[in-house]
């Protein structure tokens, strides 16, 4: 249980997340509000219930009513945070301008998210808000050795981490497949059967256990080059190399997804594994979103929408 503040007061975020719900009687609506997550607004509530050893609000089904306490406590609660609102317009005219300026967000990204899925559409997010300067720091992984959000305002990364404090949202599961140059099997016609991928040069994103795992998951057992074939340090190079002919390459939906529309790169057998990698967004769990931050989100999650979709009807749409 948190300590109590000066005077005799709950935590404040409490206060305020119990006010956004009471008075909208939604939970969901009062996440939109404040513009935080629902796994925040639900904490919130639950600390500020703690703290007063008491039940403010009951949850039948979708529904969401005060309870008697609650609602006396509303009313206290509700006028006491208008009075800070009003003596705060009167008394800080410039307030409400300076709210108004642009700001910048720090965004923390793959570099094969970036170049493969973000820099075809990060220019919509700029035209819909030409206020917010951004700015974009390439991580090439998020590790749990690293302070989450240390440099950055939110994170998109590839993996299943998740960090206490912080808001992890899946967006996007991956599905690994071969893709190759359409050139690199002529005059054959895809889909081949799995084992002729023993007879081209396989490439390596980082590490070559990567194809030796893929193998054991669709097939009874690995080809001997398995292991053999370039180990690429880079995780864009690889798809650049199957590009150019160089080879087989392991790709997925984001990284892949422009060059099989445009027909520079194939799937040259049908198999695929659903790997245990998602892409994910991270964010600050408790403390309110900055209307940057906000933004960007609700973007991210409806570009995200429209290229699910897209993958569900295998790239028909561009």
């Amino acid at each position: 249980m948190a300590g109590k503040l000066g005077h005799g007061l709950p935590p404040l975020t409490a206060l305020k997340t119990f006010e956004a719900v009471g008075r909208h009687l939604s939970f969901k609506k009062a996440t939109e509000e404040l513009c935080v997550t629902p796994s925040a607004v639900s904490r919130q509530i639950k600390l500020l219930e703690d703290y007063l050893g008491a039940r403010l609000l009951i949850r039948n089904n979708r529904k969401t009513e005060l309870t008697d306490q609650g609602k006396a406590y509303l009313l206290v609660v509700n006028h006491a945070l208008s009075d800070i609102g009003e003596a705060t317009r009167t008394l800080f005219p410039g307030h409400d301008r300076s709210q108004a300026q642009g700001q910048r967000l720090k965004l923390g990204v793959g570099a094969a998210f970036a170049e493969y899925w973000l820099t075809n559409r990060i220019g919509g997010f700029r035209d819909l808000n030409p206020d917010i300067d951004l700015e974009i720091h390439i991580n090439q992984a998020v590790s749990v050795q690293e302070a989450p959000l240390a440099h950055v305002d939110i994170e998109i990364y590839t993996g299943g981490l998740q960090f206490e404090g912080y808001e992890h949202e899946k967006l996007f599961q991956l599905l690994d497949y071969p893709v190759c140059s359409p050139r690199l099997i002529r005059p054959k016609v895809p889909p081949l059967a799995l084992e002729s991928l023993q007879d081209f040069t396989l490439l390596h994103e980082n590490s070559n256990h990567w194809w030796p795992q893929w193998f054991s998951h669709v097939a009874t057992r690995a080809p001997e080059n398995a292991h053999k074939g370039p180990v690429i340090h880079d995780e864009t190079l690889s798809i650049k190399l199957a590009v150019a002919g160089e080879g087989v390459a392991l790709g997925d939906d984001i990284s892949a997804a422009q060059f099989l529309r445009s027909g520079e790169l194939i799937r040259p057998v049908k198999e695929a594994m659903l790997t245990d990698d998602w892409v994910c967004l991270l964010t600050q769990s408790d403390a309110p979103m900055r209307r940057s931050v906000m933004l960007f989100r609700s973007w991210l999650l409806a570009e995200m929408a429209v290229f699910r979709l897209e993958v569900e009807r295998g790239f028909a749409e561009s």
